[in-house]
C-alpha cells in the first residue's frame, strides 16, 4: 500500500513540473517577442545604414564629377594661356632672330655675361658671385644677338612658369570653393 505522503509528494512534483514548464513556455513566448522586436529593429537599422551609405557614395561621386568638371575647365583655361604665351615667345624669338641677322659687330661685355649667368641660376645651383662665365655663353664670343636669344628664351621660361602658377592658383581656388559649398 502506498502511503499518503509519497502520493502527495508525487502530485506536488507533477504540479510543480507543470507549473514550471508552463512558466517557462510563457516566458519563452514573452522573450521570443522581445527578441523578434530587437531583430526587426536591427534589420531596419542595417537597411537604413545601407541607404545612408549608398546616398553618401552617390553624393561623393557627384562631388568628384563636379570637381573634375571644374578642374578640366581650369586646365583648359591654363592650356589656352600657355599656348598664347608660347605663341608670343615664338613671335618674339623670330623677331629677335630677324633683328640679329642684321650685320653688327657688337659684342657683349664679359662682366654682363657673368652677372647674367649668376642671376639665371637658382640658389640651389650653388653659383657663387665669383663664378666665371658659362662655357656655353662666353663673353669673348658672345654677340648681342646671342645675348638677345638667351634673354628671350629666359623670358619665355619665366612666362611659362607664371602661367603654370596662375593655373595652380585657379585650381586651388576652385577646389576650395567646391569644398566650402559642399561643407
Amino acid at each position: 500500500m502506498v502511503s499518503g505522503l509519497p502520493l502527495q509528494l508525487i502530485a506536488l512534483a507533477v504540479v510543480s513540473g507543470i507549473a514550471f514548464g508552463g512558466g517557462w513556455q510563457v516566458n519563452g513566448w514573452r522573450l521570443g517577442e522581445k527578441i523578434k522586436q530587437v531583430e526587426n529593429q536591427h534589420a531596419n537599422a542595417v537597411i537604413e545604414a545601407e541607404k545612408a551609405s549608398k546616398a553618401a557614395v552617390t553624393r561623393a561621386r557627384e562631388i568628384e564629377r563636379l570637381q573634375n568638371e571644374k578642374s578640366n575647365a581650369v586646365e583648359a583655361a591654363a592650356q589656352a594661356r600657355r599656348e598664347a604665351s608660347q605663341a608670343r615667345a615664338r613671335t618674339v624669338t623670330q623677331e629677335v632672330i630677324r633683328y640679329v641677322q642684321r650685320p653688327t659687330d657688337c659684342r657683349v661685355d664679359s662682366e654682363w655675361v657673368r652677372i647674367h649667368d649668376i642671376a639665371a641660376h637658382s640658389p640651389a645651383d650653388s653659383v657663387s658671385a665669383n663664378a666665371g662665365t658659362s662655357a656655353e655663353f662666353d663673353g669673348s664670343a658672345a654677340s648681342l644677338g646671342d645675348a638677345l636669344i638667351v634673354v628671350t628664351d629666359n623670358y619665355a621660361i619665366c612666362h611659362e612658369s607664371r602661367e603654370r602658377l596662375i593655373g595652380l592658383q585657379e585650381w586651388i581656388t576652385t577646389a576650395l570653393r567646391a569644398e566650402i559649398s559642399d561643407g
